[in-house]
């Protein structure tokens, strides 16, 4: 972690220069992957940002069920721990080759004050059955998290069919302006990896309720086979209006060459939209192979 140094920004030229190196933890599989996604958003609402890390790759006597940390800011200091095992909070996934801690993320998405974490298992319910799970976890105010196990849930929003790997990617805004916040997540292998973008809006006080992916207030479909629409998704407001808006990446399209499919809010609407060619801006790759739309970042 790089500490911004004030009007200069981060100077640090080197990782070994980082104020602050975590490192993760030894367990019986081979390739926990500390570090595979990472957060920051503050679950104990004391104006200090907090960090969360995905190790979708831990495993103890279950393989690769995966795992989320969540370190507190000390205040001024940042965060203060070192090791992956000092995390105030540590939850562990479901099953075996879950991949629980594949993508991470925070938002308030019950408009308590508090950010809520979502982070998803894209091999859930099993390594064999890809259907994949986007789970949400409230923050339990000052103190955090306040689980230790996946299965304690708030929320759990398991993808369509086998093999779709719903939660590849996760954003959260809040799209129609009600002060609670949104979770945004795609499937990019669905129907032979069309792909597709699900839009979960909070109902408030309860947050994200959907159990199913099928049951998101919208799903947005991509074009067409191998583009892998939903692969990178982001919520951002791109206008300035105070609405968060729906990005979504694909970049198997057209022989890899890829796209990005912006989708504006109407507000207190929301989004409306049900395939990617209706996006409101749609921004072709270059050349084949650019994988354009990979990666997208608020």
């Amino acid at each position: 972690m790089f500490h911004s140094v004030g009007a200069s920004g981060v100077t640090a030229t080197a990782a070994t220069s980082a104020n602050r190196i975590i490192t993760g933890e030894v367990d019986v599989g081979s390739t926990p992957e500390f570090g595979r996604s990472v957060a920051l958003g503050d679950v104990t609402g004391d104006g200090y940002s907090d960090l969360a890390v995905g190790a979708n790759g831990y495993s103890d006597s279950i393989s690769n069920r995966g795992r989320v940390y969540v370190f507190h800011s000390s205040g001024s200091g940042g965060i203060g721990a070192t090791q992956a095992t000092s995390a105030n909070t540590m939850i562990t996934g479901q099953a075996g080759d879950d991949q629980f801690g594949y993508n991470v993320t925070f938002g308030d998405v019950n408009g308590d004050g508090y950010a809520d974490l979502a982070a998803s298992a894209i091999f859930y319910p099993s390594g064999n059955d890809k259907n994949g799970a986007v789970y949400v976890l409230h923050s339990s105010g000052s103190s955090g998290i306040g689980v230790t196990a996946a299965s304690s849930y708030n929320t759990r929003i398991e993808g369509e069919n086998t093999t779709d790997e719903l939660g590849w990617n996760i954003s959260v805004g809040d799209v129609n302006g009600d002060w609670f916040s949104d979770v945004l997540t795609g499937a990019k292998n669905y129907n032979s990896s069309t792909g597709r973008a699900y839009l979960f809006q909070s109902t408030g006080s309860g947050g994200i309720i959907a159990t199913v992916a099928s049951s998101a207030s919208i799903i947005i479909s991509g074009e067409a086979t191998s583009n892998k629409f939903g692969f990178s998704v982001s919520l951002a407001d791109i206008n300035g209006d105070g609405f968060a808006d729906p990005v979504v990446g694909a970049y198997g399209y057209s022989s890899n060459r890829g796209r990005v499919y912006v989708f504006r809010s109407s507000g207190i609407g929301g989004v409306s939209d049900t395939s990617a060619i209706t996006a409101d801006t749609i921004i072709t790759g270059e050349n084949g192979q650019d994988y354009f739309g990979n990666v997208l970042h608020r």
